[in-house]
């Protein structure tokens, strides 16, 4: 809609609204304990990180991040995404942070990895029983046809 004294309005149509902020909230406000597991485990340096911790063996930041090259800075973020999704835990021994492995959430993430690997699985073995059944139908069919 327009008017001469008022200029343009807000327009609606069926794929945006003009002049109106809107947000997605499903993606906004995502942050389960199970998003930011895989979101931390998405970034191959954390996972070298989370491998260099598999021992049960706590490590400085400074030896966690030596292997990459990276400033401190760099180390500090890769690990408070890490910490954030708790799969490691921080204590200070003077002045240094150290960190060990927790299982729990990666635990939580290969449930969810078996779950629905198991789904898929008798899904695929269901959809191929079927195409195999049909497959015989249709030869048969062929046969009668003579």
């Amino acid at each position: 809609m327009y008017s001469e004294k008022t200029g343009p309005r807000n327009k609606r149509t069926l794929d945006r609204v003009e002049n109106i902020p809107l947000y997605n909230h499903m993606v906004i406000n995502n942050d389960t304990d199970l998003d930011l597991t895989f979101h931390a485990l998405a970034d191959s340096t954390r996972r070298s990180m989370l491998a260099m911790l598999a021992g049960g063996q706590a490590r400085t930041a400074g030896e966690l991040g030596a292997p990459f090259k990276m400033s401190q800075p760099a180390t500090s973020k890769h690990l408070k995404v890490m910490e954030k999704a708790g799969l490691v835990t921080r204590h200070k021994e003077g002045r240094q942070h150290c960190f060990i492995v927790n299982t729990d959430r990666l635990d939580a993430a290969r449930d969810w990895i078996d779950r629905h690997a198991a789904f898929w699985s008798d899904t695929m073995a269901r959809l191929e029983d079927l195409v195999d059944e049909l497959e015989t139908a249709g030869e048969e069919d062929n046969d009668s046809s003579c």
